[in-house]
């Protein structure tokens, strides 16, 4: 009888081991799938589902589609931040946010000279209320023998030649595959000194533009930089930040090139 008893009592030991365990492996496993989120990746060109556990970040569900970003792309969301059941990360490209924020400039641009262009026929047709010149005249001191001087925040500047340019903006993140930390002819870029122009213009050539006459630059950038896509005219600002330089978008600026 003594031996019967200890061969339940073994037996008893064994079950409740094995139901320990069937509780613990049921447990992990309910926690797993509580855990369990559904993320679609979707971009212009293709849209994907992938299922993850637990934390995962923008990264893992990435690394969980085999897919990786150009250097033209973006997330919608930072790729350390954690994703959530149910949610789409978008792939952006760079590109197309450039492209929109330039449209955009260029109808604010086109809206301040039909505005311009209304008010100086207002003007004309009522000569007798016109007590002050445009303000392009009044910045010009025509005074003199020499007509090249221009009045601005920073004093008299005399210039060589005033040119209508297609400005357009830059900063770090658009240097790649460099690091955008030296321009063409070696210096350190800075905000509101440097800009890239075509080789007509020597580097170190100094330029005013009225646009920026309020900027803490009085409005003087010095040449410093060069561009494959900056031909003629056309004039590319360094600014700190990738959003600054979006928001400026391309637009056409009065340019004073000095002596």
């Amino acid at each position: 009888m003594k031996k019967i008893n200890r061969h339940l009592r073994k037996h008893q030991k064994r079950i409740t081991a094995v139901c320990l365990t069937l509780v613990l492996s049921l447990y992990a496993t309910s926690f797993v799938y509580a855990s369990k989120k559904t993320v679609t990746i979707s971009s212009e060109e293709m849209q994907t589902q992938v299922v993850l556990y637990g934390r995962a970040t923008a990264a893992d569900a990435l690394l969980q589609a085999s897919i990786s970003l150009n250097s033209d792309e973006q997330l919608s969301k930072s790729p350390d931040a954690e994703v959530l059941n149910n949610e789409t990360i978008l792939i952006k490209k760079i590109n197309s946010a450039i492209e929109t924020a330039t449209a955009a400039a260029e109808q604010a641009t086109q809206s301040e000279e039909q505005t311009q262009t209304e008010v100086s026929a207002s003007i004309a047709a009522a000569p007798e209320t016109q007590t002050n010149a445009s303000s392009e005249d009044a910045e010009e001191d025509t005074s003199g023998s020499d007509s090249n001087v221009i009045q601005t925040s920073a004093g008299a500047l005399t210039y060589s030649k005033k040119i209508e340019a297609v400005a357009t903006a830059y900063d770090p993140t658009s240097c790649y595959p460099y690091d955008g930390t030296t321009t063409a002819d070696g210096s350190t870029p800075e905000q509101y000194h440097t800009i890239a122009a075509s080789s007509q213009y020597p580097f170190g050539t100094k330029v005013y533009i009225p646009y920026f006459d309020d900027a803490p630059n009085g409005g003087i950038f010095v040449v410093e930089d060069r561009g494959g896509a900056i031909t003629g005219d056309k004039i590319d600002i360094f600014y700190d930040s990738n959003q600054a330089a979006l928001n400026f978008g391309r637009r056409t600026l009065t340019v004073y090139i000095l002596e």
